[in-house]
């Protein structure tokens, strides 16, 4: 028995070092994992499985998924009436301002939960990430979430995975009223860059546009203004701040201006502009703004857009 015995344990040179390469693979593929949250760190902005904040929040889900099923129908809608939202950083506001927001009890106590483990959220979209805030009340409260800019020092791992984590380092939060919203035909520069996510640039390229226009008359025309076709989102969030109320309208007399008068408003392009004219000069002068619509280079579309911003004098 010792003859075979010894010849299954002998190895050839080729064997050894295959049996030792095999050996450095397992031991490194256990050093990975035990180190893996050091070698393959979770990109910043996401949410780690592994995070404690993260196995707090899901620790607290099938309570708190059932009362978000009671609050809603099955089309989204609100089984009772919400409160009306303010504006809100959701990384330092209290558990009666989450409530005052609209959430239950034990949904706020699960938002708080995640943040008391270290839970953070950087961005906006970071807070849909939560279980119990479905998209009916992300959508609802998406234009009063405020998150500012913070150094990513803020962010570090080391910060968020402490137990004694600490919120000194913000100021303390008070719930204000929403103020009355701002007319955007009366607005100034200052009253513009109070709001959020808007800033000097914004500011003072709404003011342009506002000049070119003659005036707002609709909404939606802030969409127009250069840089908001790039964030379509940002037109949703500024909204509820905002109205068309109060100022005047400035109007282009088509009896008297000329060529160089017309183009300078955003609506005409030279073709309308010259066919304005042709037709005031071949037939005289517009007896009301509605017969501008007969040329056929002005479509239905352009027409109720710039009609508002048109005269024909006294």
């Amino acid at each position: 028995m010792k003859g075979p015995l010894k010849g299954m344990l002998e190895f050839s040179k080729r064997q050894q070092v295959g049996l030792l390469f095999f050996l450095v693979i397992i031991v490194s593929c256990l050093l990975v994992i035990q180190f893996h949250e050091r070698f393959m760190p979770v990109p910043e902005g996401e949410i780690s499985a592994l995070d404690p904040a993260w196995l707090a929040h899901m620790d607290s889900l099938d309570v708190v998924q059932e009362e978000s099923r009671n609050a809603f129908s099955e089309d989204g809608s609100a089984k009772k009436n919400l409160p009306e939202p303010f504006p809100f950083d959701p990384n330092i506001i209290t558990l009666d301002d989450f409530q005052a927001l609209g959430f239950s009890l034990k949904q706020a106590e699960s938002i708080d939960k995640y943040r008391s483990k270290g839970g953070q959220f950087r961005k906006v979209e970071d807070f849909k990430k939560m279980y119990v805030v479905d998209d009916f009340m992300f959508e609802r409260l998406l234009p009063f979430i405020l998150i500012p800019e913070r150094p990513s020092s803020a962010f570090a791992k080391d910060s968020w995975e402490k137990k004694d984590y600490d919120k000194s380092d913000y100021q303390p939060y008070e719930k204000k009223e929403v103020a009355a919203a701002l007319s955007l035909n009366l607005a100034d520069s200052a009253s513009l860059e109070g709001l959020p996510y808007i800033g000097p640039i914004y500011a003072q390229r709404i003011l342009k546009y506002r000049e070119r226009l003659g005036g707002f008359t609709s909404m939606s025309q802030l969409n127009e203004v250069y840089g908001f076709d790039k964030e379509p989102d940002l037109f949703v969030r500024i909204s509820p701040f905002l109205n068309i109320e109060g100022g005047s309208i400035g109007r282009i007399n088509v009896n008297k201006a000329t060529w160089g008068e017309m183009m300078k408003h955003p609506y005409i392009t030279k073709p309308i502009a010259n066919s304005i004219i042709a037709i005031r000069e071949q037939h005289g002068p517009y007896k009301s703004v509605q017969e501008v619509s007969k040329s056929h280079l002005i479509s239905e579309e352009v027409f109720l857009k710039l009609a508002p911003y048109l005269s024909v004098g006294n």
